[in-house]
């Protein structure tokens, strides 16, 4: 498969994004309460209420058609998805028509005019789903599927918080009793629709891989069951689905005719349980990214179970405020669930069979949410002819919303042995959650005041916050365990320049007793804590044999940024002796040093063969020259965890520079072709061109206006020695600018004549020279 370039998945992951977030516009427009509300005008009874509501699901029957034939009609998955979305949207116009037309027509005919409607634009918008999901699941980096997933369901829930308060102020203002009011809103949330469906469509689409030999569909359908996590995923999910669909239907039905709450009232629990699943996104994102997605999954479903103890527990008669529990329960687990399943059915199987495998899945949970929610009122029919129920507060929802939870509970047991590498167990990450309450930090130093043993004291030690704890904290330094005193110390570490003078000056006595053998440790603490007066005990262990605690020494200095420590850190780099500590030294410098220490840490860059190290270098080296050097590291970081458009950024802040400074240059084919080999990823045609740009304009340093790609080579190589050092006094001057070309010549002569992989991080630490280069005193 032929993958695109950084810039434009990004752009492809925040196109589908945006188009995530107007749809919601359309989902609160047309489903959930005002599906329910329209349902109620149009005087449905039970059993048609379950049906249309399980036409949501059988419908999910008709992806594996999809994934049949798209392969056969189209090559391109866009086109195929566009064709069935448009018919989709269409079928809302047709229903809108028969909205209009309704009370001209016999009742009977037009409820199943009006299920044959929604449940063929149904039909059709499930083709396309699967070919979607397996055209965002080649699209997004394994790597980012979490993440990707989670900032899309965010965006499209902060969508619905406003979408949901404004269709319900809107329906009551109108009157919801009126159909009127309903052809109206639906209307307005059809034209979003259409509008989100041309924003997913601005997205790339790579290249599907290429058939080896043609496989009948039942061989495939045969290879995604023999996968044993496909198997397990289905049967949970698919449990779940008949659970949560044992109530769907007439939960918003329950809140308007039992519990008679208004439009307005539905929509801002709606708007709150949104809310929760917005933040919750970021929860997520951040626990499923440290700890696996398996242990969410877990958790998310034991807490969906209590939110249908609470839906049972919901009584007629009940004020309206009490239905918030549910709502913020399952607007934290519901976004959980679902950026859960998400992922893990886009990552899972293999590539050639993605497509027809997530049809599959959403075909098979969905019939079992069909046969519970075509059940359901039947269901709520007979329960409503039981005897007890006339004499009790109970109603039939309550007891449906009671058995739907003991599903729930049931269905944890078969995602047990569901194995996903690298997932923490889940009692671990509740442990883990429950440590961090910040409301423990009293609690812990009541413990710590108290005799403990010694695996008791370092557990605490570790997750304990708060200065309350400075005495016992100093006493631990002395401990006669060596395990407590390295964890006080780390303790102590933590807290940074917030922590109590105190405890730097137990530290710097810490640091005198090698005894101990929490030197290092102690240096290291003393440079979170940037205590200052530590500078001068620092440096005298600069020149020991013991390279650890000399490394953390340095470590130490760069994180206090007392330039007393420059010149040590300068005689360590120009010294081969010192070899091994030359990272560390580059660092430091690179925190409190400037543009007259970037020579000497390239120098030192030159002969490092650790490619970690190698990345530590070119960080040092530009946070010598950049006016915030905070901002550095995150260009690496950006570069080497996301797929996003760093390097186009730093290009067109380029561009801007240029034009600011000459608005007569005519640069736009040259800086067009710039992006063009960018996106192909060949780094050095995109850094000459960027060269040439810069070496015809007014900031060169260089002789002459009439460089070209093609003579760039020919001409900066005779600025270079026999030793291939660059010899031009303009560029050997003690300023920023005699600096910055220097650096930028010797990067580009690295990535001409000494390729690797190393090359994108070379590419982007001269494009930020570059950029320096240009902007000049606008910096």
């Amino acid at each position: 498969m032929i993958m695109l370039s950084n810039r434009i998945i990004s752009k492809s992951m925040n196109a589908f994004i945006a188009g995530t977030t107007l749809w919601s516009l359309f989902f609160a427009a047309t489903t959930g309460p005002v599906l329910a509300g329209l349902l109620i005008v149009l005087k449905m009874n039970n059993v048609q209420i379950g049906i249309i509501n399980s036409l949501t699901l059988v419908t999910l029957s008709s992806q594996v058609l999809g994934a049949w034939l798209q392969p056969r009609l189209s090559r391109k998955r866009k086109g195929f998805w566009f064709i069935t979305g448009a018919v989709y949207y269409a079928s809302y116009i047709l229903l809108i028509a028969l909205l209009h037309c309704w009370g001209m027509l016999n009742h009977r005919l037009a409820v199943w005019l009006f299920i044959a409607v929604f449940g063929g634009g149904l039909v059709f918008v499930n083709l396309g789903v699967p070919v979607w999901f397996s055209w965002a699941g080649d699209l997004v980096p394994p790597r980012e599927s979490n993440r990707f997933w989670n900032r899309r369901g965010g965006f499209s829930q902060l969508s619905l918080v406003i979408s949901s308060l404004a269709v319900g102020v809107i329906i009551d203002y109108l009157g919801r009793k009126h159909l009127e009011t309903y052809i109206w809103v639906i209307g307005a949330g059809t034209v979003f629709g259409i509008i989100s469906m041309f924003f997913s469509l601005s997205a790339g689409e790579p290249e599907p891989l290429r058939k080896v030999r043609p496989v009948s569909t039942f061989s495939k359908v045969r290879l995604i069951w023999r996968n044993v996590r496909f198997r397990q995923l289905v049967y949970f999910f698919g449990l779940q689905a008949f659970a949560q669909w044992l109530i769907i239907p007439f939960t918003f039905i329950y809140l308007q005719r039992t519990l008679n709450l208004s439009m307005s009232v539905i929509q801002l629990l709606v708007a709150l349980s949104s809310v929760t699943s917005f933040f919750a996104t970021y929860v997520f994102q951040v626990l499923g990214s440290r700890y696996g997605r398996k242990p969410i999954v877990l958790l998310c479903t034991f807490i969906k179970g209590m939110e249908f103890i609470s839906w049972a527990l919901l009584l007629p008669g009940s004020p309206w405020f009490v239905t918030i529990i549910p709502f913020i329960i399952g607007g934290f687990v519901n976004i959980g669930l679902l950026t859960s399943t998400f992922s893990l059915i886009t990552s899972s199987g293999r590539q050639q069979l993605k497509t027809l495998s997530i049809a599959l899945f959403f075909a098979l949970t969905g019939l079992l949410g069909f046969a519970a929610s075509g059940l359901s009122g039947l269901i709520y029919d007979w329960l409503e002819t039981l005897p007890f129920i006339e004499t009790s507060l109970l109603t039939p929802y309550n007891l449906i919303a009671a058995a739907g939870s003991g599903l729930l509970f049931a269905s944890m047991l078969l995602f047990l042995k569901f194995r996903e590498e690298g997932a923490a167990p889940t009692v671990k990450v509740v442990k883990t959650l429950f440590a961090n309450n910040p409301f423990r930090a009293i609690y812990n130093t009541h413990v710590l005041s108290n005799p403990l043993e010694e695996k008791a004291r370092i557990l605490t030690l570790g997750k304990a916050e708060g200065n309350l704890m400075m005495a016992e904290l100093v006493n631990d330094l002395y401990s006669p365990s060596s395990r407590i005193r390295e964890s006080a110390v780390w303790n102590i570490g933590r807290k940074g320049k917030k922590a109590d003078p105190v405890f730097a000056d137990e530290l710097l006595k810490v640091l005198d007793m090698p005894a101990l053998g929490i030197q290092s440790q102690a240096a290291r603490a003393l440079g979170h804590l940037q205590c200052r007066k530590a500078t001068k005990y620092l440096v005298k262990y600069l020149d020991r044999r013991d390279t650890g605690l000399t490394q953390s020494c340095i470590f130490a200095l760069g994180l206090i940024g007392d330039k007393a420590a420059v010149s040590e850190l300068e005689n360590i780099l120009r010294r081969d002796r010192f070899r091994m500590l030359w990272p560390q030294a580059a660092e430091a410098l690179g925190r409190i040093g400037d543009f007259r220490h970037t020579r000497d840490i390239h120098h030192a860059y030159a002969v490092e063969f650790n490619w970690v190290l190698k990345k530590q270098f070119l960080i040092a080296l530009l946070k010598t020259v950049a006016p915030d050097k905070n901002k550095i590291y995150s260009l690496f970081e950006q570069a080497e965890k996301t797929t996003g458009t760093g390097t186009e950024k730093i290009i067109r802040t380029i561009r801007a520079a240029v034009v600011k400074k000459d608005k007569t240059a005519d640069l736009k084919d040259q800086f067009v072709r710039v992006i063009h080999h960018d996106d192909h990823n060949n780094y050095l045609a995109a850094l000459e061109q960027l060269m040439v740009i810069i070496f015809n304009g007014p900031e060169s340093m260089l002789p002459g206006r009439d460089w070209t790609a093609g003579n760039l080579a020919g001409r900066l190589n005779p600025l270079f020695a026999a030793d291939r050092q660059l010899r031009t006094k303009e560029l050997l001057q003690n300023n920023l600018k005699s600096v910055l070309f220097w650096l930028l010549i010797e990067l580009w002569a690295e990535l001409k004549y000494a390729p690797g992989a190393f090359d994108r991080y070379l590419y982007l630490t001269a494009l930020q020279t570059a950029e320096f280069i240009v902007r000049g005193d606008d910096e």
